[in-house]
């Protein structure tokens, strides 16, 4: 019988293995984009912050 060859098996093995980790690779990619944007909003929020503490004191010492 065709339908049980081994090499048709191990073939479909093959493809059924190839789109499992394309799926996975894809999960991985996005987790690291996300991470790499988060880590981007905290630094300029970093900065951000550091700036407006800046100007509040600014303001606070010219009411003063």
């Amino acid at each position: 019988m065709a339908g049980n060859d081994p090499a048709r098996v191990t073939l479909r093995r093959i493809r059924l293995a190839s789109f499992y980790n394309q799926k996975g690779l894809t999960t991985v990619e996005y987790a690291m984009a996300g991470a790499l944007i988060a880590a981007v909003l905290v630094t300029a929020f970093d900065g951000l912050g550091a700036q407006i503490g800046v100007l509040i004191n600014f303001l606070i010492d010219a009411f003063s």
